[in-house]
Formats: structure tokens, sequence, C-alpha cells
């Protein structure tokens, strides 16, 4: 076997072995988790994701939100969600319905945030 055939080989296992994975990955999909999340420091909060889509190379990305300690609100419809241990893998599975009520609340509190408006204007009714 010369050296470009063994590199065919290798990288055809490697590409069997990585679709076996998004497979296993795809299952996620659809479901809802929540991952305690922190900075590392004393104070955690949970963070919240919905996987939507799995990469050929094994990365999930779907809609995820959390409120952090520091109250900073973070919303991306394409973030990372680490199931299935695509990264640490620690978030734990929910229900659709407590994942919506998370999001409800935060949205509630966005609302509300987003009504005070910024000092000197008048705040919307």
């Amino acid at each position: 076997m010369n050296l470009e055939t063994a590199r065919r080989v290798i990288e055809a296992d490697r590409q069997q072995q990585q679709d076996i994975k998004n497979a296993e990955l795809r299952t996620y999909v659809g479901r809802f988790f929540k991952y305690r999340n922190s900075y590392g420091g004393g104070e955690d909060w949970w963070m919240y994701g919905a996987p939507r889509k799995v990469s050929d190379y094994g990365h999930v990305t779907g809609l995820t939100f959390q409120r952090t300690a520091h109250n900073i609100i973070e919303i991306e419809s394409n973030g990372a969600v680490g199931v299935g241990g695509s990264f640490g893998g620690s978030w734990i599975e929910i229900t659709p319905r407590e994942f919506w009520a998370a999001a409800k609340k935060l949205t509630t509190l966005v609302n509300k945030t987003l009504r005070r408006g910024r000092p000197g204007e008048r705040p919307a009714p």
C-alpha cells in the first residue's frame, strides 16, 4: 500500500466514525436541555438550549438563552449546544414545558426592561 492509498483509507475511516457520531448527535435535535453555567466563581445560572442542527463536523447548534449572574441576557438562534459530549456534555434534558416557561420568564424580563426606557426618555406605554 502506498502513502496516498493509506491516507485515503485513514480518511475514510475517520469519516465513517464522524458519520456515526453525527447520527448519534442528531437524536438530540428537537429536544430541550439546560446547563448549569458560571463564570467559574461561586455564582451560577441555567443556560437553556434546544438543538436544531448538527454540522458535518459534529457541532450542535440551536436556540440558546441565559441570564447570567451579572444580569446579562443572551439569546442566540444559532448558539452552541453541548449535548452528547460534543463539548462537555453535562446538559440535562428537560420537558418542553420547562424550556418554554424559562423562555417566557426571560422574554417578560426583556419586555419590562425595554419599557423602562433610557435615562432622559419617556418609557414606552
